[in-house]
């Protein structure tokens, strides 16, 4: 979830950058990433709204209200889940206190190269992972004896390999 929290964000800013671009006039937006615990629910009968709570949506609004113009700041929750694999490339390590005094380490994400990139990377392997999953639902859907047709296989893991056919 985090890494998709990511590329979420990241490709927020990026469609705001081109929407500014295009337009010619300045659009810009402020993102934020926190990964932790949090319990949901449907609330209201009139009019029903999905509402999420605990002390890390708190976090993960701090986030979000505390980055500057233009940029992501990630929690260091969220960053240490990332790993490495995409590369995402951090500016600067910050310290955002939270109401009550405590602080939570967070780090800044600017709109670079290297970042599109790494965006574009997961994205490939995902529409890639997909595209092997629809191949197997029309192999499995399609003509033949109804008794003869393969079992559909689960999806594969975000940015795992797609499993052999059966």
């Amino acid at each position: 979830h985090a890494q998709r929290g990511m590329e979420l964000a990241y490709s927020i800013l990026h469609l705001m950058h081109c929407i500014s671009d295009r337009l010619e006039i300045p659009v810009r937006c402020r993102c934020g990433v926190h990964t932790g615990k949090v319990s949901a629910a449907v609330m209201g009968t009139v009019l029903p709204r999905y509402l999420v709570y605990g002390p890390d949506v708190m976090t993960a609004r701090l986030m979000e209200s505390t980055a500057e113009v233009g940029t992501i700041q990630v929690s260091d929750a969220t960053r240490q889940l990332l790993g490495y694999e995409f590369q995402w490339q951090f500016d600067k390590e910050l310290q955002t206190k939270l109401p009550g005094g405590a602080t939570v380490k967070s780090w800044t994400v600017l709109r670079t190269d290297a970042n599109l990139d790494a965006l574009l990377r997961c994205t490939e392997r995902r529409s890639k992972d997909l595209a092997a999953y629809l191949g197997q639902f029309q192999a499995a859907t399609s003509g033949g004896d109804d008794d003869q047709q393969s079992p559909l296989q689960d999806p594969p893991p975000p940015g795992g390999n797609v499993p052999p056919p059966a």
